[in-house]
């Protein structure tokens, strides 16, 4: 067998790495106030559940949250390295670690911090947004929430385990959803408000960084040698 196709065999799927990482009381609260939170919208007009489908359009995952912390983190470190100490590289280094761990398990230090604040994967995120979209009219028209959700979680199944009929879809749909959570922990407001300070042209004080710790071998001096004199 290829080694790579055997690595990637034994890697969690994609699109459901984060939460099979996660905690299960951490993926069901998130679970449960998405399901409130479409809930809330079972009897709203179509412009206000468009509004609330716009919002989940600008919401940040978990992907977008991570990267934009590492870039900074990796940028500031880069900064440090250059004007204060070059052991400051090493936080750039960490990060990319971390980085490249999340790429292979849906895992790093950050993410727990992540989801326990209820930031969601994309696919959670299009859970909801599904199920709006069916309480909007888009799919099969329904005015309960429950159902609704039942019926956006069984069109994620469909699509993610190619599961051969609607009918074993729902069945599944029905036994995940007949787990009930006891206690809430978010309010059901996913919506990210926050102000993202990035350090302009990160890619160039990397470069920099580079072009400076390469800079004592690769743009030292070149010592002239002498030259013989080859007259008689």
């Amino acid at each position: 067998m290829n080694p790579i196709q055997h690595l990637q065999d034994k890697l969690p799927a994609t699109n459901t790495r984060v939460e099979q990482s996660s905690p299960r009381r951490v993926n069901d609260a998130i679970r449960a106030a998405t399901e409130r939170s479409v809930r809330r919208y079972a009897d709203a007009s179509k412009e206000e559940i468009t509004r609330r489908i716009d919002e989940l359009d600008r919401e940040w995952d978990i992907e977008r949250t991570l990267e934009m912390n590492a870039a900074t983190l990796a940028c500031t470190g880069a900064v440090l390295a250059l004007t204060v100490n070059r052991r400051f590289a090493w936080i750039s280094a960490v990060v990319t670690g971390f980085l490249f761990q999340h790429a292979l398990q849906g895992w790093c230090p950050p993410v727990p911090m992540f989801r326990k604040r209820g930031v969601r994967t994309a696919r959670e995120i299009n859970q909801e947004k599904t199920a709006l979209r069916i309480l909007r009219g888009d799919f099969q028209p329904t005015s309960d929430a429950s159902e609704a959700f039942r019926q956006a979680r069984c069109l994620c199944l469909i699509v993610m385990c190619a599961l051969p009929s609607v009918a074993s879809a729902c069945m599944v749909c029905d036994t995940e959803l007949g787990h009930q959570v006891q206690r809430g922990v978010f309010d059901g407001n996913f919506t990210q408000t926050a102000v993202a300070v990035l350090l302009p042209f990160p890619l160039f004080i990397l470069a920099g960084a580079a072009v400076h710790f390469g800079a004592p071998k690769l743009m030292a001096p070149s010592k002239k040698q002498p030259t013989q004199n080859t007259r008689p």
